[in-house]
């Protein structure tokens, strides 16, 4: 049943030949002024033992992550799809990723160039970022290993300037109905 729902959803191919499944949901938030703002969300997962990278890769791909935009990474780890994100913004854009843990900002740390930075950060707390200062916000394989849910999207929501993108790679094990 599941790859009869692949391949009904798409069923395309990556470029080394992975079946890809991906969806495009669309969240509602309601704004302190009672306005509704319409968020879109795009949801990948790569079917195959590749795992976190190229399904991060898939991610920024399906984003549609251009030069010149201003990108938060949440839960960016070692740093390694923020790269690759930083080198898709290239020198006009920025790329910043946080991470709870400090170890691995301070390895991500030596990858930082001038449009790529890390911090220790919480997705609950993004209260050191301006309203409305990032065109994309992702998670890659993070989403799922944060336990109350609701403050974090309402951060990202603030965080991201109108017709922002937020993306979410589920557990890589499964598809999550959630996104």
């Amino acid at each position: 049943m599941q790859d009869k729902r692949q391949v009904a959803q798409g069923g395309d191919r990556t470029q080394d030949g992975n079946r890809k499944e991906s969806r495009k949901n669309q969240i509602l938030f309601q704004r302190p002024d009672n306005r509704l703002r319409r968020v879109t969300v795009f949801c990948c997962r790569i079917n195959n033992v590749d795992r976190q990278f190229k399904s991060g890769q898939n991610l920024i791909s399906e984003l549609g992550v251009a030069p010149g935009e201003t990108v938060l990474d949440v839960g960016s780890g070692t740093g390694l799809l923020a790269e690759f994100t930083a080198d898709t913004v290239g020198i006009t854009g920025a790329v910043m990723g946080i991470d709870p843990l400090p170890l691995r900002v301070e390895l991500a740390t030596r990858r930082s160039r001038s449009n790529l930075n890390f911090a220790v950060g919480d997705a609950k707390d993004l209260s050191s970022f301006p309203r409305a200062s990032f065109d994309v916000v992702y998670l890659n394989a993070v989403f799922h290993w944060l336990h109350e849910k609701i403050t974090p999207l309402r951060q990202f929501n603030r965080v991201l300037k109108a017709g922002g993108r937020l993306g979410i790679t589920p557990r890589l094990s499964t598809f999550s109905a959630t996104c």
